[in-house]
């Protein structure tokens, strides 16, 4: 492997400039060889006893004055270090340095000391490694970010990373020399040795890598190859982009880097480098591609404005040519695809490294005038920054955004748009028409409602039938688009528009007329619209026509997608096997090729790879069915069993359909193949299931004319069937014909009953579903009266038992009616709750896919009830015989409960106990319910639940059992000890559950001084450590989100285990305790889980968790809701969660968010950056006067924000996310992200009265881009009890609404706004029943507001009233009633739209607190 020689044969004719002419040791290479990896082998023996003796060292107490001196000064120079700023030493070299120390030190004998583990732990969270791995990407025309140039530690290794990895996956020799000597060469420039000093750049370099890699590149610090010349391409002419020398991608990329490297003049060294390079990357094309921008970046420092401008020059060729829509031959559509991207990423990777070197120079104006850097050093920074800045300002950014259009980079072309329109606001209205079409590019009809709203220039005919086709409203675009055909018939564009609309709303024939009208008055225009008339005859099955029509195309190759197809078919129809073959090769190879050239301009496992390339991997798809086809049931011999091979080859792609992407738009061109392969066959009966199928995604997808038509064409092929009418009905629901929908529907069921029993049998669940339907639209439109809805779902549990729909709808309205009864005829309602509870159960029985609906209606009916009769018959004992109308009351309600009671024990005898645990909060809270027979139900099930699930139910109850109310503390230690009888294995658990409980609640109290930031667990917490370290303590599972988060079976089962079986116990703790600066001061510990991993945890003092922990479960439940709405779900609105286990009514823990920082300090570091910070001291001499004077006039309170505070503060959160996720589609879809969890957590605010949202409370998360929030003590509009009363419902400032991009609130964040609510409004019995908890177990704070007055009841008198009064407020505002004015309820769209007003209301944010920041 190493020093190998490849022998120049006689025969072979190098490529010009890729000769390599080498040079020999000896002739006896081979023993030498063998020399060398005995040598290595010797010497890695040595290295390893040489660490053995140093480990045993150790041990010896001689050393120990020595050890702790030494330990001493390493920290002061450790902390010296880190101390310095990034901007004056590079975070690349700093890391390589401390990496090396840390390498050194724990192969000496200090390595295992803990003084010296904490203090790396501290380096490694000071200093982030910035390239993890050792390497950079190298396909991704820049390999991460240049910043600190080719003169870093971090880019020679980086470079040396990718030529190991191109050396090892060279196929020939002559690729493997080429690679060794660039090592060679880049090694010897950097001075690399062995015993090289780190003081050194080549010592540096040299330790930075690992033992193994040395080992490798170590025959190459002696080895003593030798280029021949004529490698090196010189005098090329520029631009060299469409010259005649560059004739393909590899050519120009070999070209212009020769260019580059000759255009460093003054820096010789550089040249060298780069020239030893030339060897590998006319070879292996990845190398030149992460060489590109070091070396573009080199060329600008050298400040030649000739250089400079050729640069420019060079990128502005490709970007032109990437601006035009020509149509030009596959290879040459690949070499301009690749070529733009490669530009593209070339220009984002110059914009990070301009930010890197204008951060460097921010800092370094401050250390200037405090004499720590040179003023010819700042001179430098800022010459670096101007240059860089001068030439991307001579890019226009508008002409890279068409460009990444062109080649299906929209989130590229997204980024480049908002960036230009950021710089010059009067640019949104000149390129709205692009922008419209990156959204519909991207397809996300949110941004394109966005832009419609933000946008004062009228929309073109031609821009409204795209935002119809974005809505789904095809037939209204098809008016635009016949509109704007009359209005200019010149224009191509617009009859492209018209046929596409014909050719999605199935109306082939419509398309095929036209085209033929068409192209026989424009005859220029049938190469482009030629392959539109071969898609209608594909669809229409026209197989002459077809055959016509793909004629007129080229006869070798095409470039189109539906010729090569309509190809195919042919092939197929006539037999013609070997032609099938051959095209079928051609196609898929033109294909592949496609692909690579989309993945092969980036990084391949990066997102935007996956944008590009997904529409050729569906055409993959596309061709990999059509060969099944063809070799399963056209080309073959035997024919008898056809029907089989087709049912199961329908299967196998409906399994492989259900992988893709769940988008019309990919699934569609799919189910048309199969409808042609189908049409071909034929098969009418599988056709007519594709057209259904077409119509549930069309329907779901929002283009209900589209599924109103593949309804239709399903109709026309057989006898309709009840899948056929009932998707006919969807509909005509889904386009607001809710009668016609009802009639329609009903019609068809009488019909369907007077087929006979045997036909009925085949499709029993088709009747289920339509009969369901009818009994809900009955109940929507009010049509029927009472006794009507009932009885039809009483004739479908007739007809299907055993399916949990029927039950859950028929307990749902009787649900209804209950409350109705409560309002109108009170006491007659009591009359439903037999029917709620039975049939609310018997859903549970045969599913679990309304749990969360069902099981909390059920207990808070029965549990309420109960309640409600010991009141009863407490009040009629105190009345006596007096009250005969009470008495009787009391006794129908004592029946009545105990008909309930045995109906709820039959239940928990049948039901699964996963499926009550769903609800064990809501149980719990009820520990304490007065009437007895009832409270002995709930302390058995209790029981049971604690004996099924003791690790999670012991966590959860935890707060019951230290609670300061002696009868919820006295019943769940009754619980317990009900449960150790029922498994005496318990008590063991239960002993040390509760010495950890008071372990971790003394850790949570403990008091520090405000200095104080750390604590060591040894020296603080030893009864802790001893307790779990103890052999004989029990297993405690990690106090986890997962371990909490039940999860449901697919099926009905009782014997399901709704948590992982793979669960860590606890068994250490870590030896840091971190003290937060906090007002609570919580302490982050680790606890260190059996499986080897570190689970950060926060103890919480000083606040009661339970409220937090009720919010949890509220937001799980949201989730749960968001994703069974079709509209939520496809939005993927969600809120982030995390484990809250209150552990007493003062304490408790929280389960650490990892990647995620506070949004404070996010904001802080760019208004540092660009000298714009201003400190808490300075904010609040501003704001003095507002202090001093609350009641100051409202024009005092807008004059000092708006001038003196928001002025000082201009939004930066945008420039988080372009530094943060630098790749654009992962930008884009972090932006994404984040306005949809802000618009999704900002309604449950509103609703749940969360205030207190300051800039600490609210998290960014580095993953996703999502929004977190943290800290729920201000719950229940709490926030206007402050002395400076909170005026908005949600953090909405200027800097949140300037990261939702050019279409601020309009467009995704208040579309997902309002589909949460409405998913709110819709679910709020559910909602609701998660905070009910609080009325039977109130919180601290509502029982001293109120007074400690307890009832029998558990709860407190005061904080009954308190947590009632609460909940009837989260109702109201689930209702659209607004605090300040509880008139009428206002709809969705209404009451978003008011709650949008007041949260951006200026005069509101005035008047906030300051340490709320409004005005970041």
């Amino acid at each position: 492997m190493f020093g190998y020689r490849e022998r120049k044969r006689d025969n072979e004719s190098p490529e010009p400039g890729r000769r390599l002419n080498t040079s020999y040791y000896y002739a006896d290479e081979r023993r030498r060889q063998n020399e060398r990896r005995e040598r290595i082998t010797e010497r890695a023996t040595a290295l390893r006893n040489e660490a053995a003796k140093k480990r045993a060292r150790k041990r010896n107490w001689t050393w120990t004055i020595v050890k702790w001196s030494s330990i001493g000064l390493l920290l002061f120079l450790i902390l010296a270090y880190i101390s310095l700023p990034s901007e004056l030493c590079s975070d690349v070299d700093r890391h390589a340095n401390l990496t090396g120390l840390e390498k050194v030190l724990k192969e000496s004998v200090f390595g295992q000391h803990l003084v010296v583990e904490t203090a790396f732990r501290l380096v490694k969270a000071h200093v982030k490694n910035p390239h993890p791995g050792g390497g950079g990407g190298g396909g991704g025309g820049g390999g991460g970010l240049v910043h600190d140039g080719a003169r870093s530690v971090g880019f020679c290794v980086k470079l040396i990373g990718e030529l190991v990895r191109a050396f090892q996956a060279a196929l020939d020799t002559r690729a493997q020399d080429c690679c060794a000597y660039t090592l060679q060469e880049v090694l010897k420039s950097y001075g690399c040795a062995t015993n090289a000093d780190e003081t050194i750049l080549g010592g540096r370099v040299w330790r930075s890598f690992s033992k193994p890699t040395q080992i490798l590149l170590e025959p190459y610090l002696r080895s003593h190859y030798k280029a021949e010349d004529g490698v090196f391409v010189r005098d090329v002419k520029t631009p060299i982009y469409g010259s005649q020398r560059c004739r393909n991608f590899d050519s120009w990329i070999v070209c212009w880097l020769c260019h580059l490297t000759s255009c460093l003049e003054s820096a010789p060294d550089m040249r060298n480098l780069f020239e030893s390079c030339s060897l590998t990357y006319t070879r292996t094309i990845s190398i030149g591609l992460f060489l590109l921008p070091y070396l573009v970046t080199e060329v600008i420092f050298e400040d030649r404005r000739e250089a400079t401008a050729k640069i420019g020059d060079e990128m502005m060729a490709v970007v032109r040519h990437a601006q035009k829509n020509d149509n030009l031959s596959p290879s040459q559509a690949d070499f301009r695809q690749r070529s733009a991207q490669t530009v593209l990423l070339l220009h984002d990777s110059l914009v990070q490294t301009c930010q890197h070197w204008k951060n460097r120079y921010n800092v370094a104006k401050d250390h200037v005038d405090r004499q720590i850097i040179d003023e010819v050093d700042l001179t430098v920074l800022k010459r670096r920054c101007n240059l860089l800045d001068d030439f991307l300002t001579s890019v226009p950014k508008e002409a890279l955004a068409v460009a990444a259009f062109n080649c299906k980079s929209y989130s590229a072309s997204l980024v480049l748009f908002e960036s230009s329109i950021r710089q010059d606001a009067s640019k949104l209205e000149e390129h709205i028409f692009l922008l419209r079409r990156v959204y519909a590019a991207l397809d996300e009809p949110d941004g394109f409602v966005g832009l419609s709203a933000i946008c004062s220039v009228p929309a073109s005919l031609v821009d409204r039938a795209l935002e119809c086709e974005m809505k789904g409203n095809l037939d209204e675009a098809l008016v635009c688009y016949r509109a704007a055909t009359q209005n200019d018939f010149n224009v191509s564009r617009n009859h492209e528009g018209l046929v596409q609309a014909w050719l999605r709303l199935g109306e082939n024939d419509s398309a095929l007329n036209h085209l033929d009208r068409l192209l026989a008055k424009r005859t220029q225009w049938t190469k482009d619209f030629n392959k539109f008339r071969v898609e209608a005859c594909l669809q229409l099955g026209e197989w002459d026509s077809l055959q016509q029509y793909v004629a007129l195309e080229p006869p070798h190759h095409s470039s189109d997608w539906s010729v090569g197809v309509g190809r195919l078919l042919l092939a197929i129809k006539s037999g013609a096997n070997r032609d099938f073959v051959a095209r079928l090769r051609t196609i898929r190879q033109g294909t592949a090729k496609r692909l690579a050239a989309a993945l092969a301009a980036s990084d391949s496992s990066s997102s935007s790879s996956y944008e590009r390339g997904y529409d050729y991997v569906a055409q993959l798809h596309v061709l990999q069915d059509l060969e099944e086809a063809a070799e399963r049931v056209f080309f073959v011999g035997n024919v008898d069993r056809k029907e089989e091979t087709l049912e199961s080859l329908r299967m196998q792609w409906n399994r492989r359909l259900e992988l893709i992407q769940m988008s019309f738009r990919v699934r569609e061109p799919i189910l048309r193949l199969h409808r042609a392969v189908f049409h071909l066959v034929p098969a009418p009966t599988l056709e007519r299931e594709s057209w259904l199928t077409s119509a549930r995604i069309a329907r779901k997808a929002g283009y209900v004319g589209l599924a109103s038509s593949c309804v239709l064409k399903s109709e026309l092929l057989l006898q309709p069937l009840p899948e056929v009418w009932l998707e006919k009905a969807k509909c005509l629901w889904s386009q607001g014909k809710t009668k016609e929908a009802l009639v329609f529907l009903q019609d068809n069921l009488k019909k369907e009953c007077n087929i006979v029993e045997e036909e009925k049998e085949k499709r029993p669940s088709a009747r289920a579903k339509a009969m369901l339907l009818v009994g809900r639209w009955m109940e929507a439109t009010a049509l029927c009266e009472t006794n009507t809805i009932i009885g039809q779902y009483r004739d479908l549990m007739q007809q299907h038992a055993n399916w949990e729909s029927s039950h859950f709808y028929l307990a749902k309205y009787y649900d209804r009616i209950m409350a109705a009864l409560e309002e109108s005829k009170p006491g007659k309602e009591q009359e439903c709750l037999p029917m709620i509870i039975q049939h609310y159960g018997n859903s549970l029985l045969y599913g679990n896919q309304y749990i969360y609906q069902s099981m909390p209606r059920l207990l808070t009916s029965w549990l309420d009830y109960g309640a409600k009769v010991y009141e009863t018959n407490v009040a009629a004992k105190e009345s006596g015989r007096r009250d005969s109308a009470l008495s009787r009351h009391r006794h129908g309600g004592n029946s009545l409960l105990k008909s309930l009671n045995d109906i709820v024990k039959d239940l928990v005898k049948r039901l699964a106990p996963f499926q009550f645990f769903t609800a064990f909060s809501q149980i719990v809270s009820r520990i304490t319910h007065p009437h007895r027979d009832v409270h002995a139900i709930v302390e058995n099930l209790l029981a049971k639940l604690v004996t099924t699930y003791p690790q999670q139910a012991i966590w959860m109850m935890l707060a019951v059992y230290k609670s300061s109310h002696s009868g919820r503390h006295r019943r769940c230690d009754a619980v317990f000890d009900h449960a150790k009888k029922l498994n005496p294995s318990l008590r063991k658990l239960l002993k040390d559950f509760l010495d950890l409980t008071e372990k971790l609640i003394e850790l949570s109290d403990k008091n520090y001084p405000k200095v104080q930031r750390q604590v060591t667990m040894d020296s603080e917490f030893r009864p802790l450590l001893r307790l779990v370290r103890d052999p004989h303590f029990s297993q405690i599972f990690v106090p986890d989100k997962a371990m909490m988060t039940v999860v449901l079976p697919t099926s009905v089962t009782r014997d399901h285990h709704p948590f992982p079986d793979d669960l860590p116990y606890i068994s250490d703790f870590g030896p840091i305790v971190n003290v937060l600066s906090s007002l609570a001061r919580p302490k982050k510990i680790v606890i260190r889980g059996s499986d080897g991993r570190d689970y950060p945890i926060l103890c919480k003092p000083k606040d009661d968790l339970r409220k937090d922990s009720r919010l949890m479960e509220f937001n799980g439940l949201v989730n749960r809701c968001l994703y069974q709405d079709a509209e939520s779900r496809r939005r993927s609105l969600h809120i982030q969660t995390y484990a809250v286990l209150p552990l007493s009514e003062s304490c408790g823990l929280i389960g650490w968010l990892e990647n995620t920082t506070a949004m404070r300090p996010a904001l802080n570091k760019f208004y540092q950056e660009k000298g714009r910070y201003v400190s808490p001291v300075e904010v609040k001499r501003l704001w003095a006067p507002i202090e001093s004077n609350p009641q100051s006039s409202m024009d005092v309170k807008r004059r000092i924000f708006r001038e003196l505070l928001k002025k000082h503060q201009p939004p930066v959160l945008h420039e988080w996310f372009a530094r943060t996720f630098a790749e654009p589609s992962s930008w884009y879809q972090s932006r994404l992200a984040f306005s949809r969890s802000l618009a999704v957590m900002s309604m449950v605010g509103a609703v749940l009265g969360l205030g207190d949202r300051h800039t600490e409370n609210i998290l960014l998360d580095s993953a996703t881009g999502d929004v977190v929030h943290v800290d729920f003590d201000c719950l229940f509009n709490k926030g206007i009890t402050f002395t400076f009363p909170e005026k908005v419902p949600f953090r909405l400032t200027h800097n949140l609404v300037d990261a939702l991009g050019c279409t601020g609130v309009e467009g995704p964040f208040r579309l997902a706004s309002e589909a949460t609510m409405r998913v709110l409004r819709e679910q709020k019995d559910s909602l609701v029943s998660v905070f009910s908890t609080m009325i039977h177990d109130p919180l601290v704070e509502w029982q001293k507001s109120r007074g400690d007055h307890r009832s029998k009841g558990g709860g407190g008198g005061g904080g009954l009233n308190t947590a009632i009064e609460k909940l009837e407020e989260v109702e109201q505002n689930l209702q659209g009633l607004m605090p300040y004015n509880r008139g009428m309820p206002l709809s969705v769209e209404g009451h978003v739209h008011n709650l949008i007003q007041q949260a951006t209301d200026e005069d509101n944010l005035a008047q906030m607190f300051v340490g709320w920041a409004p005005y970041m």
